[in-house]
Parts: C-alpha cells; structure tokens; sequence
C-alpha cells in the first residue's frame, strides 16, 4: 500500500539531505487527489518513487548518484517529474512480469530426456549457460532438482528419473512444475546489437541497464550481454506460485547477514502472499561448478519491489495495464488521450522486455 515519505534523518547540509528534502516538499506541495489517467505517473507517486529510492538504494554509490540526478533538477517540478517517470520506466518495469511468463510447454527444458539433461550438465561444465534450455538444465542440477524457496521437486525431473523420484516421496513433498526464473529480462539483452544496433530496443536497452549500473553497480555489458543473460547467477529454480509472486514484485529477498546465501523472505503482505512459506531460506549448490544467484542482482530486484510498493508506482502501473486491456475502444471526445499515450508508452516497453 502507498506510503507516506518518512521524515528526512540525513545529515543537514548533504546532498543526501538536500535531496530527500525535495522529495518531502513535492510531496507536501500535492494533494492526494483522484486525477485522470496519464501516460506518467502522478506528482505524489513521483516524490514518493524518488524519495523511496533514495532511502532502499541497494549501494551507497547508487544512493549518491541519484541524489545529485534528484539536485540537479533545481527544485524544477517538471525536471523532478521526468526523472521518476524515467526510473518508472526503465527500473520499475524492467522487473515487471512481462519478463517473466510462463514459458510453453513445448520449450520446457524439464522435457528433456534425464540422460540428455545430464549430457547437457557435463558440457555447462565447461562454461556458462548459453540459452534457456541449458538454464533450466543447469539450475536444476544446482538446486538439486527442487525449488530454491519451498524444497519441493521437480515434477519432470521426477517424472524421468526414478532416483529423483524416490528422493522427493522420502522427503515427504508433492512434486511440482518449476520454473527458471531470470532476476534480469533475458529478453533484455536479445536483438539488441547487429543490424539492431541504434535501434529503439537497443537505446532503450542501454539507458535501462546504465541505471542498474548507477543503482547497483552492476555492469551489464560485461555480466549479462547477449547469452551471458542465462548465468547462473542470475537464475533461480522455482515453482509456478513463487515464480509469479517473485516476477510481479509480490515477493523479494533481503541477506539475513547471519548466513552466505541466507534470505528473509519479504512481501508487500505477507499474510495474503506468502504465510504458507518458510520465513528464511539458505540458497545451496550442489556443485562448485555450479554458482548461486548474484546478491547484487537479487538486491536490485528487492529495492524495486520496495520502491513500486511503497511509492504507489507498482499501484499506478497495475492500474494502466488493467485499463488498457479492459478498453476496447478508446473514446473519441479525447478523455482517453491519457491512456492512448500510456498504451503507446507500453507498446515501447514491450518492445524492451518481451
């Protein structure tokens, strides 16, 4: 649920300070108003997605570049304005579940025969994943065949080879579909080079990971570009339920800082999300071979759930999408020029994330 900005407990005179002390004022300067639909968010979601960011930034240095992005606007509202519609569109939605769909049975890695999964194992061996498939293939084999968050099996994994099968009725769980689960869009850093190069996808593309580097330091040129997008490191094996809530921002995992690899499960509600989960998981590999997800690409994630929960922009985004796939026609007289300019806004976007 949206929340109101806390009061500013930065050091008087830092930019930290000066920054989130903006953010208040925009804040307190716009009434909480129901006002019609627009291809950008709100003014008081805008003061709250910035001020938020400022406080869940996942890295120091993140906290600090968006605090002088955030100064440099001057106290110019429509400068403050572009800049949280700029973060809604290329940190926000760059996490949203359009990355994250279900893939069609068809292309189920788990339908490989266990002897072909196997021979895939031995060759991932020699470097990283190159596509979703060998993904799946991998994860699994890291995670033991079971979902990183509930422990329950894989049912394709079960359904070919017994061994696997008899280790999950000893264990007293009900076997499931899982999922490769990207942290990072695959989609994102596909057809974005070549003949593509310049194109809407690719500029839209470099804008959106210079900010997960200024966020959260992560390079994605060198880390994730082109197949390196299906390392380890940034795949999780989970079930259908978990795989849902974790791509529409309804579940996110904070270190416990007891534990390498120890997380707190976390949800806007936790009662109505995830009370039938374990309260803390310790991610484990089979295999040295085979990596566990990257803290940093995990942290990114959670500070986006937070910042769309929190500031009202996972709200406002949740409310675009619905209009626009309940409006059929879009109404002449010009009341729906807000929504035709979203609709278009999110045609770009697809073009990104799908």
């Amino acid at each position: 649920m949206p929340t109101p900005l806390p009061p500013n407990l930065y050091v008087s005179g830092t930019p930290m300070h000066t920054a989130y002390s903006s953010c208040l004022a925009f804040q307190a300067q716009t009434p909480q108003l129901q006002v019609p639909l627009t291809a950008n968010p709100t003014p008081l979601v805008s003061a709250r997605l910035l001020g938020y960011m400022i406080l869940h930034s996942p890295t120091p240095q993140g906290r600090a570049n968006i605090c002088n992005e955030i100064n440099s606007c001057n106290g110019n509202r429509d400068m403050f304005h572009d800049l949280a519609n700029f973060y809604v569109d290329r940190y926000l939605r760059s996490f949203r579940s359009t990355k994250g769909r279900t893939p069609v049975h068809s292309d189920h890695p788990s339908r490989q025969s266990f002897d072909e999964m196997q021979e895939t194992i031995k060759y991932l061996f020699d470097g990283p994943p190159k596509n979703h498939l060998e993904a799946k293939a991998a994860a699994l084999e890291r995670d033991g065949y079971r979902c990183m968050v509930t422990g329950r099996y894989d049912t394709s994994s079960c359904e070919k080879n017994p061994d696997i099968a008899a280790l999950a009725v000893q264990s007293g769980t009900v076997a499931r579909e899982t999922h490769a689960s990207h942290i990072f869009a695959p989609s994102t850093s596909q057809d974005i080079s070549g003949p593509n190069a310049d194109g809407p996808k690719h500029n839209f593309a470099a804008s959106a990971w210079a900010v997960m580097e200024r966020m959260g330091s992560v390079l994605v040129p060198d880390e994730l570009n082109g197949p390196d997008i299906h390392r380890l490191e940034n795949v999780m094996t989970l079930e259908t339920g978990v795989h849902s809530l974790f791509d529409n921002l309804k579940l996110w995992f904070e270190p416990t800082g007891t534990l390498p690899h120890q997380y707190r499960l976390c949800s806007p509600n936790s009662a109505l999300y995830i009370s039938n989960l374990p309260q803390t998981v310790t991610f484990t590999s089979t295999s040295q071979h085979l990596p566990l997800p990257d803290l940093r690409y995990l942290a990114l994630h959670a500070a986006c759930a937070k910042v769309a929960h929190l500031s009202g922009a996972g709200e406002y985004i949740d409310t675009i999408d619905r209009e626009l796939e309940s409006t059929g026609v879009l109404a002449t007289c010009g009341s729906s020029a807000g929504l035709l300019e979203a609709a278009l806004n999110r045609h770009f976007q697809s073009v990104f994330v799908r």
